[in-house]
């Protein structure tokens, strides 16, 4: 496989390491995740991948790589232990099958067991006390012995299936009994084994400085281009959560409703004043402008800058409409064709100046500002993609004693004990093949020629999709960060607006008094819309319950 060296990239920064830290621990850690990264976007030349807002894909595609090179190999060595079984002694073989699978039955028994105990016991407490049993503990001790008696069945029809085949086999379990507890052995070790490397590795990366490896595969030089280009497409199918939208990757994202601006100069209420005096700029001028303050934004003289900031260009194109700007998905747009397509308000394009603000890469603040400027009218539209904190089963490789020679230790007892579910996955090793032949068949660009009827826009991106995963950890516990760097940003942005306006002799007392309620709207506003207490049409009223007499509430009994 051929590569080459590693370019110095956009995101080679230390505000980006931590997030991709954490996500290339999760491959290794989180077998969905790995399943995700391995067929939805190393194996998946058709489309291009998301851009990357506040870590770094490449060395998370590195160690997808690993991660699933090991599992491969621990599938392979459980499927041959089982073989050579099957080939020796065949109700050997059986017996640790039956046992692997009744581990989980066991413990599911147990617990059930000292439920239905503890339940038991509260019940008859309570009906010594001459109390009555609340129908909600009945319900759930009659659960529990349901439980119980379930499992213990599963138990016996393993049990009832080793004395089949050791009488179909005509061999005796005493004799076999020994084997089976050599395969056994052997399969728990390996699990093991599999469990210490997978912490090592993970180890490994909480000491790592440099995530991104010394040489690129192919694969890994299209997926860099594609996560730091200028222009992204996106369809209507994929879109953010569920959202159209064309940010895809940035997470959660709030628009405001478009502001208009007419552009009227302060001396056009004088009588002499000339219409064709009035000066003109474009929206590329205000644009670069914009820029400018923005990128201003990281070396404060007033105070520290903003943490990890990353102020670029981007081109948004529907999928629809690739064509008209194929040429872009190979080569990047020089400075004319950027203040071409931003003066263009009918362009295919959409040009958005993207302002992202993070401390670590993991809490990522975007702000897209987007000009139109047609009829004397400035059309500005802003939006603000949220990305939040990743999954705690992500963060534990920077946890407390979670990298040490404990957590090593800690790694293969839970690999053990997980025993059932990690000898269950030797199914996919009749896949893998195919997923070798996917991975060489992606190591080309396939997405530089749409074809008919398929679209090559990004179907996700793997940091929206993995706090799918953990949603009890909601947006708001990242609201005071998040707040700050939008209003930093969105103010600066503001201002720089009615400055240019103003150096541009333009009339800017009627925007003056929209920028705070801009500023202060509410992103973080969600769930279904309530109308308690308004009222609707001529002579409505709103009849106000009392709180201490419940008599007034609605449908309360007299």
């Amino acid at each position: 496989m051929g590569s080459a060296s590693t370019a110095p990239g956009t995101v080679l920064d230390g505000q980006l390491n931590t997030a991709t830290r954490r996500l290339c621990a999760g491959v290794y850690l989180n077998r969905h995740f790995l399943d995700l990264v391995v067929r939805g976007v190393h194996n998946d030349s058709r489309h291009r991948v998301a851009p990357s807002y506040g870590f770094d894909l490449v060395p998370v595609l590195e160690h997808a790589r690993r991660a699933w090179v090991l599992r491969t190999v621990h599938q392979m060595c459980t499927f041959a232990v089982f073989t050579a079984g099957l080939l020796t002694d065949v109700t050997a073989t059986v017996l640790a099958g039956c046992a692997i699978a009744a581990m989980p039955l066991v413990a599911s028994l147990s617990s059930a067991f000292l439920k239905a105990v503890k339940l038991k016991g509260r019940s008859l407490s309570l009906k010594w006390r001459g109390k009555g049993v609340p129908a909600k503990e009945e319900q759930a001790l009659k659960e529990q012995v349901h439980r119980f008696f379930l499992n213990l069945g599963g138990c016996a029809m393993l049990a009832a299936g080793v004395v089949f085949i050791a009488d179909h086999a005509r061999t005796s379990l005493s004799t076999s009994l020994p084997q089976g507890a050599v395969l056994l052995s052997v399969t728990a070790v390996l699990v093991a084994a599999a469990g210490v490397v997978r912490q090592l590795a993970v180890n490994r990366l909480h000491c790592a400085e440099n995530l991104r490896p010394a040489r690129l595969s192919k694969r890994s030089e299209v997926v860099d281009v594609q996560q730091t280009s200028a222009l992204v497409v996106y369809g209507h199918r994929y879109s953010t959560y569920g959202t159209p939208s064309p940010f895809l990757g940035s997470g959660i994202v709030h628009r405001w409703p478009q502001w208009s601006i007419q552009l009227v100069r302060d001396e056009a209420r004088n009588t002499d004043f000339i219409t064709s005096d009035e000066p003109r700029f474009d929206a590329a001028e205000l644009m670069q402008f914009l820029r400018k303050n923005a990128t201003e934004l990281g070396r404060s003289h007033e105070g520290p800058g903003l943490p990890g900031l990353h102020v670029r260009d981007r081109l948004f194109i529907v999928q629809e409409k690739v064509l008209s700007a194929q040429h872009l998905l190979v080569t990047e747009p020089t400075s004319d064709e950027m203040d071409e397509i931003t003066n263009d308000p009918n362009s295919p394009l959409q040009h958005y100046l993207e302002v992202s603000v993070s401390r670590t890469g993991e809490v990522v603040s975007t702000l897209f500002i987007g000009l139109a400027l047609r009829a004397r009218t400035l059309n500005v539209d802003f939006a603000l993609g949220m990305l939040t904190s990743l999954p705690y089963e992500f963060l534990s490789v920077d946890a407390h004693r979670e990298n040490g020679v404990g957590a090593v230790f800690r790694s293969a007892l839970r690999a053990v004990r997980d025993l059932p579910r990690e000898a269950g996955d030797a199914w996919r090793l009749f896949v893998a093949p195919w997923v070798v032949a996917r991975a060489l068949y992606a190591r080309r660009d396939r997405a530089l020629i749409p074809k008919r009827n398929k679209g090559i826009g990004p179907r996700f991106s793997i940091r929206q999709e993995i706090e799918r995963y953990d949603r009890s950890r909601d947006v708001a516990f990242d609201r005071r960060e998040i707040e700050e760097n939008k209003n930093v940003v969105l103010n600066t942005l503001l201002d720089s607006i009615i400055e240019f306006l103003k150096a541009k002799g333009m009339d800017v007392s009627a925007v003056k008094g929209q920028v705070t309620t801009i500023i202060n709207a509410n992103v973080f506003s969600s769930g279904e819309l309530k109308i308690d207490n308004s009222a609707v049409g001529p002579n409505a009223q709103v009849n106000q319950p009392n709180p201490d007499n419940p008599g007034n509430k609605p449908g309360a009994e007299a």
